[in-house]
């Protein structure tokens, strides 16, 4: 009800603003919401087939064939820190912020949809009753970036900085080339969002591969604000203009992540996304070059 409040409200002052109803913060949400009702009752109705280990070093990751349905199942690990968490609650928090700010940019197809599901039976390493996240299966023709050398280089170059605002904005510290997958057409992937806004537990610290000088990194001047596309540029800018309470609303963040969330924008609106990137990596220290 307070979402359905706020976005309402939202709808208000754009209008009043003279820009046309329904602002960039609540562009394409409505699409998320059911991608992910329909994945969750396809999760809830199958009964798995087949089970193939995927590995994964930061979560038990395996594919699920269920009849016609795939999934990835994955249940990423859980460590204790005084202030901030990283577990199960926090994956999912992450994906669902990276699948609405990538709708609100018109490239929904970057983060796959994911739910909540609990293992019926036991299942591989997962047991009977363990809560897990079920992820939409990309195309089984899909490769990583590093491997995808032809494919990679057909991504667009909005899609390259809708990947990058998402990858700053959320702080990823693992879009290797491996976290990347691509197709033939140039569709683009983003996957396992375990190591964002500070997630402890972990010594990944790689620059996103979408930021300028990476191996999918946009190619464009990027120099001042504008230079981004439009329908990307409204999304930072209602960003920056909102308050932290009404982005924990919009994005189902904790208020810690939402202040990092708005903070970026701030800072793209303020110097730019190139200028931004380079502030921020900076801060970060020595990380690793791999691609």
């Amino acid at each position: 009800m307070k979402r359905a409040l706020f976005l309402a409200l939202l709808w208000t002052q754009a209008a009043l603003a003279g820009r046309a109803p329904g602002s960039a913060l609540h562009r394409g949400l409505r699409d998320v919401e059911l991608r992910n009702a329909q994945l969750d009752e396809r999760w809830r109705s199958s009964t798995p087939t087949q089970v193939r280990g995927l590995g994964g070093c930061s979560a038990g990751t395996v594919e699920v064939l269920a009849g016609d349905n795939r999934f990835i199942v994955r249940q990423p690990q859980t460590y204790a820190h005084p202030t901030l968490e990283r577990n199960l609650a926090q994956t999912l928090r992450t994906n669902l912020a990276q699948q609405r700010l990538a709708a609100q940019m018109n490239e929904q197809d970057l983060v796959p949809g994911a739910v909540k599901g609990e293992i019926k039976t036991n299942l591989w390493n997962f047991q009977n009753g363990s809560e897990v996240m079920v992820v939409a299966a990309v195309p089984t023709s899909a490769q990583n970036a590093s491997q995808a050398v032809k494919w990679r280089n057909h991504i667009g170059e909005h899609q390259r900085l809708a990947s990058a605002i998402i990858d700053f904005f959320a702080e990823q510290r693992d879009r290797k080339s491996e976290n990347i997958l691509v197709d033939q057409h140039g569709q683009a992937w983003l996957i396992d969002p375990d190591k964002t806004f500070g997630a402890p537990g972990s010594n990944a610290l790689f620059r996103s591969q979408f930021f300028h000088g990476g191996l999918t990194g946009f190619t464009s001047a990027q120099e001042r604000f504008e230079d981004l596309p439009e329908d990307i540029r409204e999304v930072v800018e209602d960003i920056a203009d909102a308050e932290v309470g009404a982005l924990t609303h919009v994005y189902g963040l904790l208020p810690r992540e939402a202040k990092i969330l708005k903070l970026h924008a701030v800072r793209t609106r303020e110097i730019g996304l190139r200028q931004a990137l380079d502030e921020y990596t900076a801060s970060l220290g020595q990380y690793h070059q791999n691609q």
